[in-house]
């Protein structure tokens, strides 16, 4: 008899597990990036998954290549996902620094126009939030020796 999914969970460790499920995790979130682009016009051809990195749940940052040949940078998890083209970082470490910075210049451009109402002032604050918790794996020589393979 084959064994079904769960069994086989069962049969693994709890590393195992631990690995499976962050991998699980990683997929939903580069369909959520995927989704995410098409909206915005932009049709996926290729991952570079070298270049990609995450930290389930936190976040996930792919390096993709669209139909017309343009690089981006794309950002998803549980933050806002957001995207630029990828002439504004060299490696993920970078592009994580540029969405860090780039959320928190945008709430506070929204904070100096004047914020209307609740839903804007909820809206800047969570961009500053999810700003200030991605921000210190830009400085995690942790994270990024095990992304170099040292």
């Amino acid at each position: 008899m084959k064994d079904t999914p769960v069994e086989n969970q069962e049969q693994l460790s709890d590393e195992e597990q631990r690995l499976a499920l962050a991998a699980q995790w990683f997929n939903q979130q580069s369909q959520k990036a995927t989704s995410y682009l098409a909206q915005k016009g932009v049709v996926v051809e290729t991952v570079f998954n070298e270049e990609c990195t995450y930290v389930a749940p936190l976040f996930a940052i792919f390096k993709i290549r669209d139909k017309e040949r343009k690089k981006y940078w794309v950002i998803a998890g549980d933050l806002p996902t957001d995207f630029a083209t990828d002439n504004v970082a060299k490696d993920a470490k970078n592009a994580i620094r540029h969405f860090s910075l780039q959320w928190q210049m945008r709430a506070e451009n929204m904070i100096r126009v004047g914020i209307k109402d609740t839903v804007q002032r909820d809206f800047a604050q969570m961009l500053v939030t999810k700003a200030e918790a991605i921000y210190p794996f830009v400085e995690s020589e942790a994270l990024w020796k095990k992304q170099q393979g040292a």
